[in-house]
């Protein structure tokens, strides 16, 4: 009796848990596009990024522990360097090179 009471509140409790925790994922997924984080990692380095447009992983360019994106922002292009923990290299893009 007891055991079964016990196995009904964890799976109800394991139910309550999922509920709320799977939706909220969701919406944190949605939020970090690549560009979102590009754009973002631009503007805590003073540079304006507004109205990006998706970001464009540069495969030629990046390594295992570098990842290097192209983003077009209204007011110019950037390559964009992340490095785990440093900030990121930032470039203007020539329209030529993409």
């Amino acid at each position: 009796m007891i055991n079964c009471l016990n196995r009904r509140i964890i799976a109800a409790v394991a139910a309550a848990a999922t509920s709320i925790i799977i939706p909220v994922t969701a919406s944190y997924a949605q939020l970090e596009t690549p560009t979102d984080v590009v754009a973002a990692q631009l503007r805590r380095q003073g540079l304006p990024c507004t109205a990006p447009q998706p970001a464009v992983r540069d495969h030629k360019r990046s390594t295992p522990n570098m990842a290097v994106w192209t983003v077009r922002c209204d007011e110019a292009s950037y390559r964009v360097t992340l490095v785990p923990k440093l900030a990121a290299k930032v470039e203007r893009a020539d329209d030529k090179e993409e």
